[in-house]
């Protein structure tokens, strides 16, 4: 098997080589003049995707786990009920606070209807000032205690509230720090999860890039799978204005799009910062012809011949264009379709 692919290399490089045809005078092969493009100068370093959203949901009240509706790898929904606290302390707290303010609100009403009586005699000369300042007191005393009961009521319903423990937002459960039975203390923590609508990537980066990544604020973020490289821009970044002290590199944040499919974090990826500008050599990618480990385009010359020629491509500067390292000169006519240079190729061989 080797041997044949060997064969098949070797007959390809001696048809590089070689192959040289004529076109005809009525040719219309689509050619593109070569000529060198600006395209962006950038540097690549590593990185790693994180989320944006990630927290630990803590207990904010005391209570006894009766119900964990979760466990790790689940999928949560924003404000699902994700723990269940025993509540009867908490309901019998609202219980008390709803009579206490019934009953401030019965006083108010006593309250009330005392100082409008006394307001209407007071108006006559019947009682003295005193009695009318002691009815306006207790009317501002009774309004106090309501407001006072009131603010109970809405303290235990909060307290009531806490006994069932919600997601922040929607995402993925990736650690149980509580189990059924267990008592909850304030602060203590239950579920810590993470959201994937929200993705990052945390870089660092070598100091003398700062001033160059703060001046375009431009980068792309490429993954690999196995249907080839995937690439995402940004213009979101956050440049840490501190550097570590032992490798001297700088913290660099680049926001991803929103809801971006199969990005998880603590993926590695690459991150290609835009430094600045530089001309390159590019020719569409769809022109580029590939055998075995040769790697070839076809170029149309002045006199009208169509030669075959081997090229050394360099790096996929985006999906339909490659940059060229070496084969080509400025100004050659690149022709577009292999396949038609291919069939104009076997024309001319049986006119030959």
């Amino acid at each position: 098997m080797m041997r044949n692919i060997l064969i098949i290399a070797v007959c390809f490089i001696v048809s590089v080589n070689t192959g040289i045809l004529h076109a005809d005078d009525n040719d219309t092969l689509a050619v593109l003049t070569v000529e060198k493009q600006t395209i962006p100068l950038e540097q690549y370093v590593d990185g790693v995707i994180e989320a944006v959203n990630q927290s630990t949901v803590s207990a904010q009240t005391s209570g006894t786990i009766v119900k964990l509706r979760f466990d790790v790898n689940d999928y949560v929904r924003k404000d699902d009920v994700i723990a269940e606290f025993k509540n009867t302390e908490q309901k019998a707290a609202v219980a008390k606070a709803e009579a206490g303010l019934r009953s401030a609100l019965a006083q108010q009403r006593d309250a009330s209807a005392e100082h409008d009586r006394i307001a209407r005699v007071f108006k006559e000369g019947v009682v003295s000032k005193s009695s009318m300042d002691k009815a306006i007191a207790a009317l501002k005393g009774a309004n106090a205690s309501v407001d006072a009961a009131r603010a109970e009521l809405t303290r235990s319903l909060e307290q009531l509230d806490y006994t069932l423990i919600r997601a922040p937002y929607s995402g993925i459960v990736t650690k149980r720090h509580a189990e059924v039975g267990e008592v909850a203390a304030p602060g203590k923590p239950i579920m810590t999860g993470l959201s994937l609508d929200d993705l990052r990537v945390l870089s660092y980066v070598p100091q003398r890039m700062i001033d160059s990544i703060t001046r375009y604020q431009q980068a792309r973020v490429i993954v690999m799978s196995a249907e080839g490289p995937r690439g995402f821009h940004s213009n979101r970044l956050t440049v840490f204005p501190f550097a570590n002290q032992s490798s001297h590199a700088m913290a660099v944040r680049v926001e991803l799009p929103p809801n971006v499919k199969n990005l998880f974090p603590g993926m590695y990826v690459k991150v290609a910062f835009l430094i600045g500008e530089q001309q390159r050599l590019l020719i569409p990618r769809s022109a580029l012809v590939r055998r075995s480990e040769v790697s070839a385009v076809y170029i149309k010359q002045k006199d009208g011949y169509v030669t075959m020629r081997q090229i050394k491509p360099g790096r996929h500067v985006s999906d339909d264009q490659i940059e060229v390292l070496a084969g080509i000169d400025i100004g050659e006519q690149l022709i577009l379709d292999p396949e038609d240079a291919l069939a104009e190729y076997k024309a001319q061989q049986e006119k030959e």
